[in-house]
């Protein structure tokens, strides 16, 4: 089912994109007039912008350095003041990749190396070369809504509110998000895959290898993650399953209830999703189109007693909700919990504290699922997490929900302003977080979703997150799905999972 929308219309998110682009070159341009040495690594998405660290070069090479925080921000500034432009150059080969090995700057260097162009484009802001795959806002009065706000052994470099792109996000770290992003680089250095060119490397040398240990990495954090739950027992009676679109909430379920039952441990799995209104009765965004990420779309009332009468050891029967035509009803299935037992309850509204409020919380554990990649494309350029989510949600959804590329694409805006309001906000009312990204997962990924994409003509928003895709899955080598244990997440989106 295709969204509607105004001719024209533009995703905010990907002028965002553009927006944080320019951000990151204009501080690196300030960073390196005040000493061409200084440098910095984006790391990720954290508090509202990027969480970095300074680096400093030296002759006995780069290492981490602290740096004068609010004297680059005036130099930003500064240069915003004198009207620099941002401007595209295009060098051959061989000149940009000797100015951006004199820079230090290899894993662009790798990626040009494994790209064969035979020009490539860079983007020049005040004598300042550098690399970014993607297109800029090149108007620098549009780039003026920035700060460093110094955090951990670096800094955030705080960007704009995505819903008020003249005021700053706000600045609310998380130390439970700020350690899983922490772990999850972590994971990339025990894969030596950090960024896309070293992701290809270990693609080419020992693919098997690759995907093997990041399952082992996954399967000795959920064995942490079931620990934790038994200690609580038997007071736990239901565990909450929370995260936002692709995440893998679904197939964390059910190796959670596997890992538990290894415990002598059995769980009840229950999908919210099943309980999900009938279509016409859920709310509409701006445009006129269903809005599925609000709350109110799901039957809250039902839920509620149904899993009030497990609790009393009653025994229910589930709903099925159907898709492709909209609708629910009582299926088939009836479930039964029995005293030693909990219910495993997931869906992207799982830590709401409206969801159920009359349940006795000293019964619940809160779990936030989220894909939190680790790759970065290199020094200075993220993938979004959420990039890594819509080629999930794109490939999954044609595969299990009818949905066309521009219609995954196209409501893409209107799931993230639903899990913006819905169910961020909510996330560190979780007791554990969980990361189901994989670093090699966007290799796998990328040959059927350029085989959607390419069968496609897109127009407006989706048009835009199409192109950007398509740049970062350009970068990546393909990874045979062949070696992907049956049991993993991302089998969920690709297909042939063990629970299908």
């Amino acid at each position: 089912m295709d969204m509607i929308y105004p001719e024209g219309h533009e995703s905010r998110y990907n002028l965002f994109y553009q927006q944080e682009r320019s951000i990151t070159l204009l501080l690196l341009a300030a960073m390196k007039r005040l000493d061409d040495d200084n440098d910095f690594i984006v790391h990720s998405r954290f508090a509202g912008g990027l969480y970095c660290t300074a680096l400093k070069k030296s002759l006995n090479g780069t290492h981490r350095a602290e740096i004068d925080l609010p004297a680059i921000e005036q130099e930003m500034h500064r240069i915003i003041a004198e009207n620099h432009p941002i401007e595209p150059i295009v060098w051959n080969w061989s000149k940009a990749v000797s100015c951006l090995q004199e820079r230090g700057w290899t894993g662009a260097v790798r990626l040009l190396e494994q790209s064969g162009a035979e020009n490539v484009r860079l983007w020049r802001l005040n004598g300042c070369e550098a690399w970014f795959p993607g297109e800029m806002d090149q108007d620098l009065a549009h780039i003026s809504t920035f700060a460093l706000e110094p955090f951990a052994e670096g800094f955030v470099l705080r960007l704009p509110d995505r819903k008020n792109p003249d005021t700053l996000a706000p600045f609310v770290p998380s130390e439970k998000l700020f350690a899983t992003l922490m772990q999850t680089k972590d994971w990339g250095m025990r894969t030596r895959s950090y960024d896309i060119g070293t992701l290809n490397l270990q693609i080419e040398n020992d693919a098997t290898g690759l995907i093997l240990t990041s399952e082992a990495l996954h399967e000795q954090h959920l064995t942490d993650v079931t620990r934790s739950i038994v200690l609580g027992m038997p007071e736990t009676r239901i565990v909450l399953i929370a995260g936002p679109s692709s995440s893998g909430k679904t197939t964390f379920s059910r190796r959670l209830m596997i890992q538990l039952r290894a415990q002598a441990i059995h769980s009840t799995p229950i999908q919210m999703d099943d309980y999900f209104k009938n279509r016409p009765e859920c709310p509409k965004d701006e445009f006129g189109n269903y809005d599925f990420e609000h709350f109110d779309c799901l039957n809250r009332e039902m839920l509620t007693e149904d899993v009030s009468r497990l609790l009393k050891g009653e025994t229910i029967v589930l709903p099925e909700f159907d898709f492709i035509n909209g609708q629910s009803q009582r299926g088939s299935k009836s479930v039964h919990l029995r005293d030693n037992e909990v219910l495993i309850l997931e869906g992207i509204h799982g830590l709401n504290p409206s969801l159920m409020p009359e349940i006795n919380t000293g019964n619940l554990v809160r779990i936030f699922v989220s894909a939190l990649t680790n790759l970065n494309i290199d020094r200075h350029s993220r993938i979004p997490t959420s990039d890594i989510r819509l080629v999930r949600r794109l490939v999954r959804d044609y595969r299990t929900r009818g949905h066309t590329p521009q219609s995954t694409y196209g409501r893409w805006d209107s799931v993230r302003a639903g899990e913006d309001r819905w169910i961020f906000p909510y996330q560190d009312n979780a007791d554990i977080l969980f990361n189901t990204a994989l670093p090699y997962e966007i290799g796998c990924l990328k040959t059927p979703a350029l085989h959607l994409m390419g069968m496609t003509q897109f127009t407006d928003a989706a048009a835009g997150h199409a192109e950007r895709i398509q740049t970062m899955l350009d970068l990546v080598r393909p990874i045979d799905a062949r070696a992907i244990p049956l049991h993993s997440v991302i089998r969920e989106f690709i297909g042939g999972s063990v629970w299908e």
